[in-house]
């Protein structure tokens, strides 16, 4: 076969490859520019978006708070007032570290101190003189990257953040990204791989000496002491600790003159008169959520107001009486609920949710103005804090109790402790005596579980009395047809509301059966520690609240003994203090006495071995 050859000129061809190869060149590094420039357009709206975001969200009053900033030298710092902690957390922000926690109790204002971190730095343009602050709840958060999530949460406040944006963002600016509410991750279900999927950011952030973003993580201060999780994250690195403290005397009289608008002297005189000598309601009042309620009450109840375990619900009962119709307070209880028992904190705001309050769109605005504690954020509805949810929880019980259908709403979940003390706070004598009927006659676990949770945590003395009455005939008969379960229920209540005999009985069951089974019968733990938001941690440092509180009467001397068998030596100092208070009654010191004795007596070479 012939082939046909043409002359080519070697020039042509080289002419060809280069025009071809600077034709691609230009081409990449026009599309490079296009991309430069659209990330530089990008950023800009992006932080021009969020500063008008943090400016919106920025409280409009404010009471300065006071803070002590723990450091890894074991250097404590006081911070007096707001503007002292923007000062610290910047500061921190330019360490080498440049993550910190943010703890303290509940009520004690975190997340109002993350919006006024935020809107101080609300002008910031991200350079390291003026740093942007990013303020994100982790409520919805999930196993997706941590900047896809914020890019998500963004979005649904209407700021248009794609993941490379916010990804830019944090490689090229200095930012301080506040992520609150850890401790409010659904633990039931996805909050432990979500914990860990943030504190392994944030520690890879620590360890990159380069990076110009800085983590500040939120989180009641018990979360931090039962979580091993972040004390393992906080104890590595040698994290700061910045503790919110709450009002000081000084600080509640202020806070009283910027937040209440009539009777300020009257106020002012019922709250003196009530902090007189009373370390207990200081220490209540000290927390800026909780007192926001106390001032709202009716000025006469407040009168009434003495501090006891159960200072809380009523103070929250008496204010919100005062602010809210019966209809809302009911729509509100429903909603509560059922957040509950999805284990959320928050809805999606729907058309159904719309409906539900309301119908329209103007009438569920008007329904969120009218009652005040509910917010929406990023699409989602939750109360402004979160202990106004288990309140309306516990009404919501309370209510079904006094129509006949306690039985079927105690059965929809076990109870956590912050509810039960609400409700136990709220019971009557009638609803207390519903409550001691089911417990009896329930054949459901779940049912009977919480309805001794409740009682248990009563303190009003006409109840215990009636408790101790009933509860007293039922030990002295020995129960017949009852199961070992039912019956120890009721010697836990009957213990305490002080009947010896009933802790005579646990400790019988304890001795014949052993620690393990106690534990499976008497306590939720079969379910996961259930009643302590899933955690074992949670569930010893309660216990070791009770050893230390009157209320539980004789069943600290379970307790002691419990605390001993599982190997809790953390409540020694705990222990040790009842054991030397002359003013506890002499079988609880003894087995407080005993039992910080055998936590503290080192282990035998055989006990060693096995446990080793």
């Amino acid at each position: 076969m012939a082939i046909l050859s043409l002359p080519v000129d070697p020039n042509t061809v080289v002419g060809a490859i280069l025009g071809a190869v600077l034709s691609l060149l230009v081409a990449g590094a026009w599309t490079i520019l296009r991309r430069y420039v659209s990330l530089r357009r990008n950023r800009s709206r992006l932080i021009a978006d969020l500063q008008k975001r943090a400016h919106e969200e920025t409280p409009k009053k404010i009471a300065d708070l006071t803070y002590t900033v723990h450091r890894s030298t074991n250097q404590q710092e006081l911070v007096a007032d707001n503007q002292g902690l923007v000062r610290t957390v910047k500061t921190q922000m330019a360490s080498s570290t440049r993550v910190a926690l943010l703890t303290g109790r509940f009520g004690a204002g975190k997340t109002t101190v993350c919006r006024v971190v935020a809107g101080s730095m609300a002008d910031g343009d991200g350079s390291a003189a003026r740093p942007l602050a990013l303020n994100i709840d982790v409520l919805r958060f999930d196993d997706r990257p941590i900047p896809e999530q914020i890019s998500a949460r963004l979005r649904t406040t209407g700021v248009q953040a794609t993941t490379a944006a916010v990804e830019d963002l944090f490689r090229s600016r200095h930012v301080l990204l506040l992520l609150d509410g850890l401790d409010q991750l659904p633990y039931l279900t996805t909050g432990k791989g979500t914990l860990k999927i943030i504190l392994d950011y944030a520690k890879n952030l620590a360890n990159n000496p380069s990076a110009k973003l800085a983590i500040l993580l939120v989180m009641r201060q018990e979360f931090v002491e039962i979580s091993e999780k972040v004390q393992e994250f906080r104890d590595d690195l040698r994290v700061p600790v910045i503790q919110v403290h709450g009002l000081t005397p000084l600080q509640i009289d202020n806070f009283i003159r910027i937040m209440e608008t009539r009777d300020v002297d009257l106020r002012l005189r019922q709250v003196t008169a009530l902090l007189q000598n009373d370390n207990d309601m200081f220490d209540l009042l000290s927390m800026p959520v909780i007192l926001g309620q106390f001032i709202v009450a009716a000025p006469e109840s407040i009168e009434r107001f003495t501090c006891t375990g159960t200072a809380l619900a009523q103070i929250y009962k008496e204010s919100f009486r005062e602010k809210l119709a019966t209809l809302d307070r009911e729509l509100l209880e429903r909603f509560a609920f059922d957040l509950f028992c999805q284990d959320q904190f928050d809805e999606h705001v729907d058309e159904d949710l719309i409906t539900q309050f309301g119908g329209t769109q103007e009438a569920f605005d008007h329904f969120l103005e009218k009652v005040g504690i509910l917010r929406v954020h990023c699409s989602f509805i939750r109360f402004t804090h979160a202990s106004f949810r288990d309140y309306f929880v516990s009404e919501y019980l309370l209510r079904n109790l006094r129509e006949g259908a306690g039985e079927s709403a105690l059965s929809r979940r076990i109870v956590n402790y912050l509810v039960a003390e609400l409700t136990a706070g709220l019971l009557t004598r009638k609803t207390a005596d519903k409550l001691f009927e089911i417990l009896e006659q329930t054949s459901l676990e779940v049912v009977r579980a919480n309805a001794m949770d409740i009682l248990a945590e009563s303190e009003d003395e006409n109840i215990r009395e009636q408790l101790s009455q009933r509860i007293s005939k039922r030990l002295m008969s020995r129960t017949r047809g009852k199961s070992e379960y039912e019956n120890l229920a009721l010697a836990l209540v009957g213990s305490v509301v002080g009947i010896p005999l009933a802790s005579r009985r646990i400790l019988e069951f304890l001795e014949d059966e052993g620690v393990e089974r106690l534990m499976k019968v008497l306590y939720v733990t079969k379910d996961g520690y259930l009643y302590y938001d899933k955690s074992e941690d949670r569930c010893h440092l309660e216990w070791i609240k009770m050893m230390a509180h009157k209320k539980y009467g004789s069943f600290r001397v379970v307790i002691a003994r419990v605390l001993t068998e599982i190997g809790v030596k953390k409540a020694i100092p705990v222990l040790d203090a009842v054991a030397k208070d002359e003013s506890e009654p002499e079988d609880v010191r003894k087995a407080a006495r005993s039992a910080s004795y055998s936590l503290q007596k080192p282990a035998r070479p055989s006990e060693m071995s096995a446990t080793g």
